[in-house]
């Protein structure tokens, strides 16, 4: 068992880093730091209710963004 969860690990990290280079092809940050400093500012000011839907939107709209960029990024590969 050990060896398989060392293997899932492996391709766990080379799945981290595809997916870091392809973020990096988004230019997500300053929006990603925005949005993180709503989510911070809602669970100080004590307002679970809108840390949550802030949290919710931001993780839902960069899995959208990342799966437009890894559909643009498929199409130029199978074009090329």
């Amino acid at each position: 068992m050990s060896r398989l969860m060392a293997s899932i690990g492996d391709l766990h990290r080379s799945d981290a880093r595809f997916l870091f280079a392809t973020w990096k092809q988004l230019d997500w940050q300053p929006r990603s730091d925005t949005e993180h400093w709503a989510i911070l500012d809602a669970i100080e000011r004590g307002d679970s209710k809108r840390a949550r839907e802030l949290l919710e939107s931001h993780v839902r709209e960069a899995g959208r963004a990342l799966v437009e960029r890894l559909r643009i990024t498929a199409a130029e590969a199978d074009a090329a």
